[in-house]
């Protein structure tokens, strides 16, 4: 990999250098262009220079060039130049693995066939969109954003700067930081309907399981099938056990047992893998057994290590870059000794 030696005046000053014998380069098939006013120009107009140098040398310009429509999550060129940094990336003189990698970031910032303004997210709240970055298998990975006071976050990475600046073919959102390629514990964190899990993936007693949910894909165990209880699930199970009034009382051997029984490691079931009848093994080592109705809504509920059965998966098929999340009503609980 390549290591960046150079300060952020340097980078900047490359990045613009580059942008101009880009447009210089591509002045004639900007000019015979139909749509005027695209992504990649109001972009340009926008001073999202290293963005848009970006999407130039990852073949992506093009593409936000043409009919769309997209909703875009543009990073400033400061988020840009830090991220460049982090990475260890030369932008000047990337290897064909970073370019690869820089592509699907990139992509990671793109929603197609929609446009979304600030608005439209803000009135939802909070949830999951899918985005044209390529997680396991080459399914579409998920970006989640939560709107408080009007403010919305991304993968509780990003902040929207400035918001609704419209082209021909989308809309442009300006943000604060580069969204990163999200892993399983990227959503449990950021997600607040998860925040019991992330409480009890925290502790310091299960620093392992963890870690091991942010390796990235290939790198064993991962890619990894979360069954990912919603804040709900455990507040029903602290009240169903009177010895246990929150997260904390929970002996810390058990509670590793039971998030281990939620994690299926080296593999990315997606919702249509999970046929009727199907026994998964989990991490912890008990099994949990699949129903499905098979109907068209094709509702899916889990049979649980101890035989609890008609536990509902009530959010499928949010994908992260190493794995993907189910999210369900109940705590699965294993066989415990």
């Amino acid at each position: 990999m390549i290591i960046l030696h150079l300060n952020k005046t340097k980078i900047r000053t490359l990045i613009l250098v580059m942008l101009l014998l880009v447009q210089a380069c591509s002045n004639d098939d900007d000019n015979n262009n139909d749509t005027q006013n695209n992504i990649v120009d109001v972009a340009m107009d926008n001073n999202l220079n290293s963005f848009v140098l970006a999407l130039e040398l990852t073949d992506l310009k093009s593409t936000l060039e043409e009919s769309g429509p997209f909703t875009i999550f543009a990073p400033n060129d400061n988020a840009f130049t830090e991220f460049l940094i982090a990475s260890n990336i030369d932008i000047t003189n990337m290897n064909a693995s970073q370019i690869v990698f820089l592509r699907n970031v990139l992509l990671n910032h793109v929603v197609a066939d929609n446009i979304l303004s600030s608005s439209d997210i803000i009135s939802l709240g909070m949830g999951y969109l899918k985005t044209e970055a390529d997680g396991v298998g080459g399914n579409d990975i998920n970006l989640y954003y939560e709107a408080n006071n009007n403010a919305l976050r991304l993968n509780d990475e990003s902040s929207a700067l400035e918001t609704d600046i419209v082209a021909s073919n989308g809309v442009i959102h300006i943000i604060s930081d580069v969204i990163p390629l999200p892993t399983i514990m990227t959503f449990i964190k950021a997600d607040s309907n998860l925040s019991s899990l992330n409480n009890a993936l925290t502790q310091d007693e299960q620093e392992q399981l963890s870690e091991t949910l942010t390796l990235p894909n290939l790198l064993s165990p991962a890619p990894f099938t979360l069954f990912a209880p919603e804040n709900s699930a455990f507040l029903g199970f602290i009240n169903s056990n009177p010895e246990i009034n929150s997260i904390d009382d929970i002996n810390a051997e058990t509670l590793s047992t039971i998030l281990r029984h939620h994690v299926v490691v080296e593999s990315n079931i997606r919702a249509s893998d999970l046929s009727n009848d199907i026994s998964i093994e989990t991490l912890e080592g008990d099994s949990i057994i699949v129903s499905s109705s098979g109907n068209d809504n094709n509702q899916v509920s889990l049979e649980d290590g101890t035989g609890n059965t008609d536990i509902d998966v009530l959010q499928i098929n949010l994908q992260a870059d190493n794995g993907v999340i189910h999210i369900i009503e109940s705590v699965l609980i294993p066989t415990i000794e």
